[in-house]
């Protein structure tokens, strides 16, 4: 903590009113001290929001809940809520929906799946379901942004 300042005994002897000791202690031990837990408390932070987005993308396919990550890591879940909206600036459901409409928006793009297998892989009972999800995300139906697509690229082929 006190780097290259000699002996802390011989600093702290060398102060004679009790306001210079406190000025000390809060300088060269406490700030220092609070700087290094803030350090690795962010560290962790960023450590565990990244194993949460690594689960997501390998299995945004499955059932996955804050409460199965958090069994999986060894962690409370609303603890693990709180690092993940610090670290992602948003819930950790609707980073995983955000995340399958990526994924839905990408098969969309370069595939010929339906919809409704689209709808089945990403989990959903039902395709109505799905559809809703996807135009209240993103303005419009699957099948709409199919089409968008389809003849965005037609006109770019022109």
């Amino acid at each position: 903590i006190s780097k290259g300042h000699g002996s802390i005994f011989n600093e702290l002897h060398g102060l004679q009113y009790a306001a210079e000791v406190e000025q000390w202690f809060t300088e060269h031990i406490i700030i220092p001290i609070i700087l290094i837990l803030k350090e690795r408390q962010y560290a962790q932070y960023q450590h565990i929001s990244e194993k949460m987005i690594a689960m997501i993308q390998q299995e945004y396919d499955k059932d996955l809940t804050l409460e199965e990550c958090a069994s999986r890591l060894h962690y409370n879940a609303n603890y693990l809520s709180s690092v993940f909206r610090k670290e992602t600036g948003c819930a950790f459901s609707e980073y995983l929906t955000k995340y399958r409409f990526t994924m839905a928006k990408k098969w969309l793009d370069e595939s010929e799946l339906t919809v409704k297998d689209i709808a089945a892989r990403l989990r959903y009972n039902n395709p109505q379901n799905f559809i809703r999800s996807f135009r209240k995300w993103e303005g419009i139906t699957p099948g709409q942004y199919r089409e968008r697509k389809q003849k965005s690229n037609v006109s770019m082929k022109q």
